[in-house]
């Protein structure tokens, strides 16, 4: 799970424009002060899961490269019988063998013919099978390095974290060094796309940040 991968999960559809957005906070009360206790108690369970996150994506990922490195070779179908098609592993994977056996049979004699019938079904039914087993193969070494199981689990604590993260977002910050997080977190260089552009975010991420920004300024005028 990658930053990418982070940003493109949390970030929402349409553009959240600042302006508007700030001036409609503005004009309504500041949230309340999040206790300071409540906060760290919140943030420790986000970096706890963070912790957890990035070893399971290590996991995933030496999961998945040890299954791909033991998959089988897609040159042990008989392609020769697919001729709109050659080598293709999603083919390979989602062809609907069955349908393509039924059709076959109904069409002796009408759209092909062959002087052996039989042994011109058999040998279309063996590329099938071949289909069959390289599917069959590919499975046990998904069984085998177990990694249904750690992407399950992987997809599991990322969605814990992500409602970690939106906790703390939607959380009035209880001080300036929670507020510079949440900043860093929406509009820092982790969630920055390569060419240096933020994603757009909701409004509902957006407005508790400028809420917060709003009532800490006021604190701070007022001291």
């Amino acid at each position: 799970m990658n930053a990418m991968s982070n940003i493109n999960r949390r970030a929402a559809i349409g553009a959240a424009l600042l302006a508007p957005i700030a001036a409609a906070t503005c004009a309504s009360e500041p949230a309340y002060a999040t206790n300071r206790a409540e906060w760290d108690q919140a943030f420790a369970e986000m970096k706890r899961l963070l912790i957890l996150v990035r070893a399971s994506d290590e996991r995933n990922d030496a999961a998945h490269n040890a299954y791909k490195a033991d998959w089988p070779r897609l040159d042990m179908i008989d392609w020769k019988e697919f001729h709109f098609v050659h080598g293709d592993a999603t083919f390979a994977d989602r062809y609907d063998v069955e349908a393509d056996w039924r059709k076959f049979v109904d069409g002796e004699g009408q759209w092909w013919w062959a002087r052996d019938a039989e042994k011109r079904k058999a040998d279309h039914r063996a590329a099938l099978d071949s289909m069959l087993e390289y599917r069959r193969l590919k499975t046990e070494a998904a069984t085998r390095h177990d990694v249904f199981a750690i992407a399950e689990e992987n997809d599991r604590l990322a969605s814990l974290l992500d409602a970690a993260e939106d906790r703390l977002i939607r959380m009035p910050s209880p001080h300036a060094e929670a507020l510079a997080w949440k900043l860093d977190f929406l509009f820092g260089p982790r969630a920055c796309e390569p060419d240096g552009s933020c994603p757009s975010w909701t409004m509902e991420w957006v407005k508790p940040v400028i809420d917060d920004a709003v009532r800490l300024a006021r604190k701070g005028a007022q001291s």
